[in-house]
């Protein structure tokens, strides 16, 4: 359920659409002009089926959104962001929840996702849901010095 689910409506949908992707870029602050043009095409390519979720508040802005992607007995979950003055009422939770949940419904036995290793309060959301790592990765830039 809903923190104060009288004032925030969920909505999910079979695939992301436009304003599923416009809330995600005013979450994010997308204002790259390139990410603003190609991104959307990235998620119309996805292959797989998928359950996106975004929450309006009583305003209709978009304050959180969530995607599953399918594959196989997975769904991956994934773009989990909540609004800064909206966290820490559970959205976050909900929304993965709900993803699996509904992914389970179409037969996901398993699931997966990927956490930045600085961003404690999403840790420890994941590790609550019983999720653990698997496995690390990094993210190299050719060009630019990381200190590394």
């Amino acid at each position: 359920v809903l923190p104060d689910d009288s004032e925030l409506h969920c909505r999910i949908l079979p695939r992301t659409d436009d304003r599923w992707i416009s809330g995600l870029f005013t979450l994010k602050n997308t204002a790259n002009a390139t990410h603003l043009k190609i991104v959307p095409s990235m998620y119309a390519a996805i292959p797989k089926d998928e359950i996106a979720i975004y929450i309006e508040n009583p305003s209709g802005q978009v304050i959180a959104t969530g995607l599953g992607i399918l594959d196989r007995d997975y769904i991956g979950i994934y773009a989990i962001h909540v609004r800064e003055d909206y966290r820490r009422m559970g959205i976050a939770r909900f929304i993965v929840s709900r993803l699996l949940y509904e992914g389970h419904k179409k037969g996901a036995l398993h699931s997966y996702l990927q956490v930045v290793s600085s961003n404690l309060p999403a840790k420890t959301l994941y590790r609550s849901l019983g999720f653990r790592i698997s496995y690390r990765c990094w993210f190299r830039v050719n060009g630019e010095d990381t200190g590394i």
